[in-house]
C-alpha cells in the first residue's frame, strides 16, 4: 500500500496512477506508474536507501517504503525495478516468482516474465 500512496504523492499534481499485472507459469510481475517528474540519474541510483533528515526538531525519513517493498521481494525470491522516462513518469515494477524452490529458478522465472510469454495483462488506474 506504501508503493502506491508514494505513486500517488509523487504523480506531479495528476494524481493518476496506473496499475498493471502480467504473470506466466512462473512468475507474477505488479508494476505501477504515474505522471510525475522524471527522476534524474543520482535519484535512481539511490532510490532505494532509506535516508534521515532534520526538519526543524523532527527527524524525517525518506524512501523507507521503497527500501522495504525491494527487501520483501528479495525475501521471496523477487526484485523491485524503477525506471523514469520521457519528460515525466515513473514506473515501479514488483516481479514474484510463483515458486521458491530454489534461488536458480527464482531468477528463471524472472527472466521468463520479461519474455514473449506472458499470458494475462490487468490495468486499473487510481485518481
Amino acid at each position: 500500500m506504501a508503493v502506491l500512496q508514494n505513486a500517488v504523492d509523487e504523480s506531479n499534481g495528476a494524481r493518476r496512477v496506473r496499475i498493471s499485472t502480467r504473470h506466466d507459469d512462473h512468475a507474477v510481475e505488479i508494476v505501477v506508474q504515474n505522471d510525475g517528474r522524471r527522476l534524474s540519474t543520482e535519484e535512481l541510483e539511490s532510490i532505494f536507501e532509506p535516508t534521515f533528515k532534520v526538519e526543524g526538531t523532527r527527524i524525517a525519513t525518506g524512501n523507507w517504503s521503497l527500501f522495504s517493498a525491494r527487501q520483501m521481494a528479495r525475501a521471496h525470491g523477487g526484485r523491485v525495478e524503477i525506471r523514469s522516462f520521457g519528460e515525466t513518469g515513473t514506473s515501479l515494477s514488483i516481479q514474484l516468482p510463483l515458486s521458491l524452490r530454489s534461488e536458480f529458478a527464482a531468477e528463471s522465472a524472472m527472466a521468463r516474465l520479461t519474455s514473449s510469454s506472458v499470458r494475462e495483462t490487468t490495468r486499473a488506474v487510481v485518481h
